[in-house]
């Protein structure tokens, strides 16, 4: 349901928007423009480290200041438990490393030239509850779980 004349939204009024934009990127640069435009910047940070994201989310909020903005993660069940890349590694079946350098050779896509270029961890429990902290801990407004909504992770974020 929007305003018939301003075309924005219970939630976009709740949060205090003049543009009722929610703008997923994993650019901080990005969530910041989005945000400082009157919508609602969301971070994606799965592919950062805990780190990573509490540094990201202080910029985005010393640049953004009061304006509400959004962290997301991936978090989907069944991941492996430890952050442990040679385990996982030895489990992947013969016939997906096959059909993954059948893309490489047929495509040319271009090999990584440094660790992490692809893939910087291995999604783990262990990595998404670290994450989880990272993002209560801070003051951001929204989270959003992409994939996968683990039910302590909900209540915390409520919380």
């Amino acid at each position: 349901m929007t305003d018939e004349l301003s075309g924005v939204t219970p939630i976009a009024r709740q949060l205090g928007l003049n543009t009722p934009i929610f703008g997923f990127t994993h650019s901080v640069d990005v969530t910041v423009a989005i945000t400082n435009a009157g919508g609602v910047g969301v971070l994606g940070a799965t592919r950062l480290t805990p780190r990573e994201i509490r540094d990201a989310l202080a910029e985005i909020r010393e640049r953004v200041g009061a304006k509400p903005f959004g962290v997301d993660l991936v978090l989907p069940s069944g991941m492996p438990e430890k952050d442990d890349r040679e385990f996982i590694e030895e489990r992947i079946p013969e016939a997906h490393k096959e059909f993954v350098e059948g893309i490489y050779e047929r495509y040319g896509v271009p090999r990584a030239t440094k660790p992490g270029m692809r893939s910087r961890f291995v999604r783990s429990q262990e990595m998404a509850e670290q994450q989880i902290v990272a993002v209560n801990e801070s003051d951001v407004e929204l989270f959003a779980m992409g994939i996968g909504t683990p039910v302590d992770a909900v209540v915390e974020a409520k919380r």
